[in-house]
């Protein structure tokens, strides 16, 4: 199976966009958080905040690549766009 490379490029644009909005502030704050609990243990606090910035994360990684997946064609060998559908 070939994919189409111009909807290859377009979901690419796509999904920076929606990674975007997990804001480099809240990644850095990850990184942060993430550097601190190897040189010392976290605060409960600390430990709330980081699981929920890594949640964000993880959901928004989720729902841009399911969208990239729902916007996905693939080349039949007789060059008909097919949509891909999902496993069962």
């Amino acid at each position: 199976m070939v994919c189409d490379r111009n909807q290859i490029l377009f979901n690419l644009i796509f999904m920076k966009d929606m990674v975007d909005k997990m804001t480099d502030e809240k990644i850095a704050r990850i990184n942060e958080l993430a550097k601190k609990s190897k040189l010392s243990p976290l605060s409960k606090e600390e430990l709330h905040e980081q699981a929920l910035l890594r949640r964000e994360y993880i959901d928004g990684y989720k729902k841009n690549l399911a969208n990239q997946l729902d916007n996905a064609y693939v080349l039949d060998n007789n060059g008909n766009k097919q949509k891909l559908h999902k496993k069962k």
